[in-house]
């Protein structure tokens, strides 16, 4: 199947109808023998396929107006909601509206009415399903409750357990069974399986749990039983149109759609994830699973044009996906423009009201950040300030809670609210240094989003593919002013925001001492930072290192065959760094161009170094002959105490014909080697040498 997970496959909907037919072949002959009889209108009826378009949003994150987006101005609901109702228009009897989750958090709008502007965003426009976030109860279950008992849309979440919260149990329903033209669509909801380590403020609402499924595996899909469960319910009533409206995020609606093929279509959110095509899971009897997402804050609205053949099959080919884009080419409508004008004139102030000014853009952008990022050091330098005279050495902020990015210009308190909006605190707290080690390890135990932590007053170096729990490579904290190793005997003075301290993440300070819980909202922290700091500029990395353990053995062997990175690269080249230190630090190219395969050319990027003061003594150095320059160019004699080892291909991965889209990144990839002490780097390519000439 396409999009296959190593999963095993359960019955799919084709093989399920098939055996209903056969159970039923009496009934069918005497259903046939009365189809008869009837008009031949009715009988056009029956057979003609079944269309059915999807209107979908997901992560809103209270994006409520227009906003700038990397020099553009793109959102805003006015716009979408324009859109929504104009679409519904061309063919209303046959058009459903649905988000995906999180409409709540991330903007002044969220922080000061709490959910109830989304929630009557989603009512003007006329949204008639949604799904719960992880979001949604950031101000509490009893506040999640308060806000949506105002819906006039449906709640769906059919894996959430209510019981300790009856005022939002009798509003969430696990699914809700649409007619439309005589046919029936079930829509299911159902909310992410990490929700009881990411929303800490439950007010008694649980994740639940079924039987497993993989019982073997680490992750035993448990989480997938009520899920499926629900499902077979409302397929057990006759509905074989089944769309399911998830806050799971991509990788998990993919488990999904492999688990519970009965489903056609899953409306996606959680992972942000922008799809301009959707994924198409494709079962084993040539049924499908579409999976669609729009990526966040509004900027898109998905438009999901699905089409049924007589037995509720989804006709791949006659199926449209479109993302629409929310530009100011886009009308805002009246109504929903002067409901947001008159719920933001007590905001004026935050817009109006400058703190600093930044000369370049500081990103958010973290999926594809390896290496420490620009405005995470910033936050965390931040924190550093709030806690210096409390005795705070290192500071931490998980990515996840950052939540906006920084233009070039102007900073406003409400640009303050959008990147910290959280109603969380700074908590200090002295850990020992095993324990500093187990957070890092934590930290770089997944994806570089969520809760990978951005750092002030560590160095250290990762490499993500050893083991988990063993990826930490060094890391190097400030003792008498000198970077030295981190003892895990020593203790270590922290600051982190107190939801990653109370578990957020799965995070755990157990062994804690010296706690200190501050009073004020992380953001005010981050406010008197930069009053303090009139024009800031991001800076390059110099604190995370992201490193790669085989790159020595393949050059000494000249085979990067066995090389995830490079196993389809061609015209490896390898730069030699050195230094008299272990450290983190960005160096940079001349300006050097680098040709690809197609005539184009791409600047070299800053390489973050696992060295400090690194000096380059050999550049682009074609790997073939990297043992024979070494020895030509003398290049041993300039060796420092340390080595660092930069090589480049040009990517050409295998060409990918099935209809899945295919993700591919930079077409020039690279790596950084650990630092290798010069002795052994010297010693290495003598053996290698030896052992040539032996053959």
């Amino acid at each position: 199947m396409t999009e296959k997970s190593k999963i095993a496959k359960p019955t799919s909907k084709v093989s399920k109808n098939l055996a209903l037919a056969a159970l039923m072949t009496f009934t069918g002959l005497i259903g046939a023998l009365l189809l008869a009889s009837l008009p031949q209108a009715l009988a056009d009826k029956e057979t003609k396929p079944f269309s059915l378009t999807i209107l979908h949003t997901n992560d809103i994150h209270a994006h409520d107006q227009p906003f700038q987006d990397r020099g553009k101005i793109v959102g805003g609901m006015a716009r979408l909601g324009h859109l929504v109702r104009q679409l519904r228009k061309e063919n209303s009897a046959h058009t459903i509206v649905a988000d995906a989750g999180d409409i709540f958090q991330g903007t002044a709008f969220f922080t000061r009415y709490k959910g109830e502007v989304e929630v009557e965003l989603l009512n003007l426009i006329g949204y008639d399903v949604y799904t719960i976030g992880n979001h949604e109860f950031d101000e509490g279950g009893i506040n999640l409750a308060d806000q949506l008992a105002k819906a006039h849309f449906d709640v769906l979440s059919c894996n959430l357990d209510a019981t300790a919260l009856p005022q939002l149990k009798k509003i969430i329903k696990p699914s809700v069974i649409r007619t439309i033209s005589g046919q029936k669509v079930a829509f299911v909801g159902a909310i992410t399986p990490d929700i009881e380590t990411l929303s800490l403020n439950r007010d008694g609402v649980e994740l639940k749990r079924g039987r497993p499924l993989q019982p073997d595996s680490r992750d035993d899909l448990s989480w997938v039983s009520p899920i499926k469960d629900e499902v077979e319910r409302v397929a057990a009533e006759g509905v074989n149109k089944i769309v399911l409206v998830t806050h799971c995020g991509l990788e998990a609606d993919k488990i999904l759609a492999s688990q519970i093929p009965q489903v056609d279509a899953i409306i996606g959110g959680h992972s942000h994830t922008r799809l301009a095509a959707a994924v198409m899971v494709t079962h084993d009897d040539g049924s499908h699973t579409m999976i669609v997402q729009t990526g966040n804050y509004g900027r898109n609205l998905g438009k999901l044009h699905l089409v049924f053949d007589h037995s509720g099959v989804i006709n791949a080919a006659a199926t449209r996906y479109q993302l629409l884009p929310i530009t100011p080419a886009i009308p805002e409508d009246k109504d929903i423009k002067d409901y947001l004008e008159r719920k933001g004139e007590p905001l004026k102030n935050l817009r109006d009201t400058v703190v600093s000014v930044a000369s370049k853009d500081f990103d958010n952008n973290f999926r594809g950040m390896k290496t420490d990022s620009a405005l995470g050091d910033l936050i965390c330098d931040s924190f550093y300030e709030a806690g210096k005279a409390d005795g705070a050495q290192i500071t931490f902020e998980n990515r996840g809670g950052i939540r906006s990015r920084i233009e070039q210009g102007n900073i406003t308190l409400e640009k303050i609210e959008e990147l910290l909006p959280f109603e969380n605190h700074l908590v200090f707290a002295d850990i020992s240094g095993e324990r500093l080690k187990k957070t890092l390890e934590h930290s770089v135990g997944g994806s570089t989003g969520g809760k990978f932590l951005d750092v002030h007053g560590l160095k250290f170096a990762y490499d993500s593919d050893r083991k988990f729990g063993d990826r930490i490579v060094f890391m190097l904290a400030q003792k008498a002013g000198e970077w030295q190793e981190v003892s895990p005997a020593d203790t270590y003075r922290i600051g982190m925001t107190d939801y990653s301290f109370k578990g957020g993440e799965g995070y755990q300070f157990p062994d804690a001492k010296n706690i200190k819980f501050t009073e004020l909202k992380l953001n005010e922290y981050l406010k008197r930072y930069l009053q303090s700091h009139p024009h800031i500029k991001p800076k390059y990395g110099d604190r995370i290192a992201w490193v790669n353990g085989t790159l020595l053995q393949s050059l000494l062997s000249d085979d990067f065959s066995s090389s995830n990175s490079f196993n389809h690269c061609t015209n490896i080249k390898v730069s030699i760094y050195t230094a008299d230190k272990m450290g983190v630090s960005t160096v940079f190219s001349d300006g050097h161009v680098v040709g690809t395969s197609q005539g184009e050319s791409e600047k070299r990027k800053p390489i973050v170094l696992p060295l400090e003061n690194a000096e380059e003594i050999g550049k682009d150095i074609a790997a073939k002959h990297f043992a024979a320059a070494l020895r030509k160019n003398d290049l041993t004699k300039k060796l420092k105490k340390y080595v660092a080892l930069v090589v480049r291909g040009e990517n050409h991965p295998p060409h990918k014909t099935d209809a899945t889209p295919v993700y591919t990144s930079s077409k020039i990839i690279q790596a950084v080697s650990y630092p290798i002490l010069q002795t052994d780097f010297v010693n290495a390519f003598h053996t290698a040498g030896a052992a040539t000439s032996a053959r």
